[in-house]
């Protein structure tokens, strides 16, 4: 998910929280809120907790310790960080959210760089807006190096949208020395093409 906020009268540039889940419970969170239980056991820990349906190593603080399963990579059972204090959610849980803010890299501030250095700030991701025929993954290693998530939103347009050309694959050579390029690199990237249905029509 991404929110679209405007900042002062830089109208081009906005701050985006992208929400990750950092940790949850999705069973039934222990007392001492340490230990996520499969929700099929119906309680965490507790006397007789072998006895529930998932056995020891799903209902019971010390199997699921055993397991070694951390609830921020794995479902339930599993085990949650210490001192987790996000607000409780259904179910039990974390609704705690890690929060990035980025900004577009284009005008009237020339560069992400020159940007943070205008405003005194670090973001942490770059959305970039690159038309097709200009495609080259090197304008992202520089934000990549950076150790910046990157947002790339192709446009496939000349004057007008061109459907019909991306069809008949007039793009197609272009999209694949980006794909190897990407690929070689082996970083994430997050792509978005035909971002907007809107023209003049």
């Amino acid at each position: 998910m991404f929110l679209v906020l405007r900042w002062l009268s830089v109208a081009s540039l906005f701050a985006c929280a992208r929400f990750a889940v950092s940790e949850s419970c999705d069973g039934v969170l222990s007392s001492s809120r340490e230990i996520c239980c499969a929700r099929s056991c119906g309680g965490c820990g507790g006397a007789k907790c072998d006895r529930n349906p998932g056995g020891y190593f799903a209902c019971c603080e010390g199997g699921v310790k055993s397991s070694g399963r951390k609830c921020s990579e794995r479902k339930s059972p599993c085990v949650m960080s210490s001192g987790d204090g996000g607000v409780r959610i259904e179910g039990g849980g974390s609704a705690r959210r890690k929060a990035v803010v980025g900004a577009h890299a284009g005008p009237p501030v020339p560069d992400l760089f020159d940007r943070e250095r205008k405003f005194g700030v670090r973001f942490d991701s770059v959305l970039l807006y690159m038309p097709v025929e200009y495609l080259k993954f090197s304008y992202l290693k520089k934000y990549l190096d950076a150790g910046k998530d990157v947002q790339l939103v192709m446009e496939f347009k000349e004057s007008h949208p061109n459907l019909r050309a991306i069809g008949d694959g007039r793009y197609d050579d272009k999209l694949r020395d980006f794909a190897r390029a990407a690929e070689r690199d082996g970083r994430k990237i997050y792509v978005r093409p035909l971002h907007e249905f809107n023209g003049d029509w």
